[in-house]
């Protein structure tokens, strides 16, 4: 079954079948004869309905989802993600960017702070920022889509070139694949593309931002917390010295 909109006009269709059959043919490219308003196909008659079947065809971008409930964009959605974590890695502020463009604007983008101290890591960060992405494309009608990073373990591992073995990322690239799993279990088409970070600057300043705008007030509670920890077992170590000379 073929997506079916009565509300779009022959001569969009015949503009969407240019337009998406560029690579095919023109001679052969289906077009839309205008048809009387009396016979009822302006609003979706069957010659309508046999050229968007002929165009699903040529085309298959413009196919309907088989799940019945997400329509295919005439374009792939183009995704961006990126982490760090600074000033220590591991140990710092982790921080991900992510970004979802539809071919010509940006219709998604989030600075996400992911957190502080010893369970952070690039690595956590990078696989957080494509959890976003992820995220996003469950709740949206996208049903194909390119994903983008500068990360070649998370691009590899996802595509199972490389296994996740241990690290401080493993319970979140299970996350991610799980997630990645769900999105093909619906029908979604992903594309996973490992890009320069040049070519991914956008969602390394998204990243950055997190990092920098991240809550300092954590930190030092925590940096707080270690020193007084330390000197209470600098005390405890004074104390046995102290017995022993006794």
């Amino acid at each position: 079954m073929l997506y079916h909109c009565p509300r779009i006009s022959d001569k969009t269709l015949n503009l969407l079948c240019m337009a998406g059959c560029s690579s095919t043919n023109r001679a052969t490219t289906p077009r839309v004869e205008p048809a009387s308003e009396a016979s009822g196909s302006v609003t979706g008659g069957s010659d309508r309905g046999q050229t968007l079947d002929l165009l699903g065809k040529v085309c298959p971008r413009f196919a309907h989802h088989p799940n019945g409930n997400r329509r295919k964009h005439l374009v792939p959605l183009v995704c961006f993600f990126d982490g760090g974590c600074g000033p220590n890695n591991p140990g710092g502020h982790a921080g991900c960017g992510a970004i979802v463009t539809d071919g010509q604007r940006e219709i998604f983008t989030k600075s996400h702070y992911v957190g502080y101290g010893s369970e952070m890591s690039n690595n956590v960060a990078e696989y957080e920022g494509i959890c976003l992405v992820f995220e996003y494309l469950l709740k949206s009608e996208a049903t194909h889509a390119i994903v983008r990073g500068d990360s070649q373990m998370v691009i590899k591992q996802l595509q199972g070139r490389m296994k996740a073995r241990k690290g401080l990322y493993v319970p979140h690239f299970k996350r991610a694949m799980d997630l990645y799993r769900k999105l093909q279990s619906n029908g979604v088409e992903i594309k996973l593309e490992w890009i320069t970070r040049e070519e991914n600057f956008r969602a390394d300043y998204l990243a950055g931002q997190a990092i920098k705008n991240a809550p300092r007030g954590n930190q030092r509670n925590q940096e707080l917390v270690r020193l007084v920890k330390a000197q209470q077992a600098d005390a405890r170590i004074d104390q046995i010295a102290i017995k022993g000379l006794r």
